[in-house]
């Protein structure tokens, strides 16, 4: 016999237990902080290489859906470069900066299982991220495709190990390695808001308290109407833009709803596969709830 589950996630801080923002880009000191002849790089975050990609911190190229903030750092890529938009993070030993790896004593098997981030490509095409562990391919490789067009993304990378020592990500791959060969010259990716979560204790999506257009006492709700079938419920006080994702735990998203509304609101849907999905409400640019499905 089939069970559904359905959980509504009220995040009532910016950091759960089972999720932590360990860079948000929002306050770095200096515009271009990645540069052969900076002397002080503390502060930074990515661990410099000459041979890795030109990092900017930049204004936010497309302030929507799921990243509405200031600051964000640009990856710029080059065709026939051989770093495909190399990034790094360094969480052990004499090379800076160190970033501190998390640990999670309350999260399920005491450890972050998913590294994710944002991911703007604008219109680009062919896009793969690469995750290579201690700065080697996985085998078989974990490239992740990117989807997103013309707007923020999620990225998720399943974690195996309790910590790492650094964790490598090239963002411009082709499907079968390589840069991607949609790649032209000074091609721009950008990445925000890294963080960490456990997949079972699930990710951290805070609503805001400063949107009016649902009514205090109301929130959105899920229910199942038959097999794989589910609607989501709602009812909005006031005219709002109302996004509905569904979102899958290995980071793909799917629209279900984007338009203007007012009154009550019923968005129906289907699932194909068997797993932990997150529904999520985003009211006028800014995320309301988010609903974790288990099927």
């Amino acid at each position: 016999m089939k069970r559904y589950f359905f959980t509504a996630l009220l995040a009532m801080s910016v950091t759960f237990a089972s999720a932590i923002v360990i860079e948000n880009f929002e306050n770095f000191p200096v515009e271009d902080f990645w540069q052969a002849d900076l002397a002080d790089r503390t502060g930074t975050f990515f661990t410099y290489n000459a041979n890795f990609a030109t990092l900017q911190i930049v204004d936010n190229p497309n302030k929507s859906g799921i990243n509405t903030s200031d600051k964000v750092c640009r990856v710029q890529v080059w065709n026939g470069g051989p770093n495909s938009g190399i990034v790094k993070i360094n969480f052990s030993g004499i090379t800076e900066p160190v970033v501190t790896y998390p640990a999670c004593p309350t999260c399920t098997n005491e450890k972050f299982d998913r590294l994710r981030f944002k991911y703007y490509k604008g219109s680009l095409l062919d896009r793969y991220v690469e995750f290579e562990p201690y700065g080697s391919p996985t085998n078989p490789a974990t490239r992740i495709q990117a989807q997103g067009m013309d707007e923020w993304e999620y990225i998720t990378i399943e974690l195996t190990s309790t910590t790492y020592t650094d964790i490598q990500l090239r963002v411009n791959r082709g499907e079968t390695g390589g840069s991607s060969p949609s790649t032209a010259e000074g091609d721009f990716i950008y990445v925000d808001d890294f963080e960490f979560f456990n997949v079972t204790d699930g990710p951290d999506f805070p609503p805001s308290t400063a949107i009016q257009s649902i009514a205090a006492e109301k929130a959105f709700s899920c229910v199942s109407s038959g097999e794989n079938k589910f609607r989501l419920d709602a009812d909005l006080e006031n005219p709002a833009n109302v996004r509905i994702e569904l979102i899958a735990m290995d980071g793909r998203s799917e629209v279900l709803y984007d338009h203007v509304a007012e009154g009550k609101l019923e968005v129906p849907f289907s699932v194909k596969n068997r797993g932990i999905y997150c529904m999520r409400a985003i009211i006028d640019n800014q995320v309301r709830e988010t609903v974790k499905i288990v099927y």
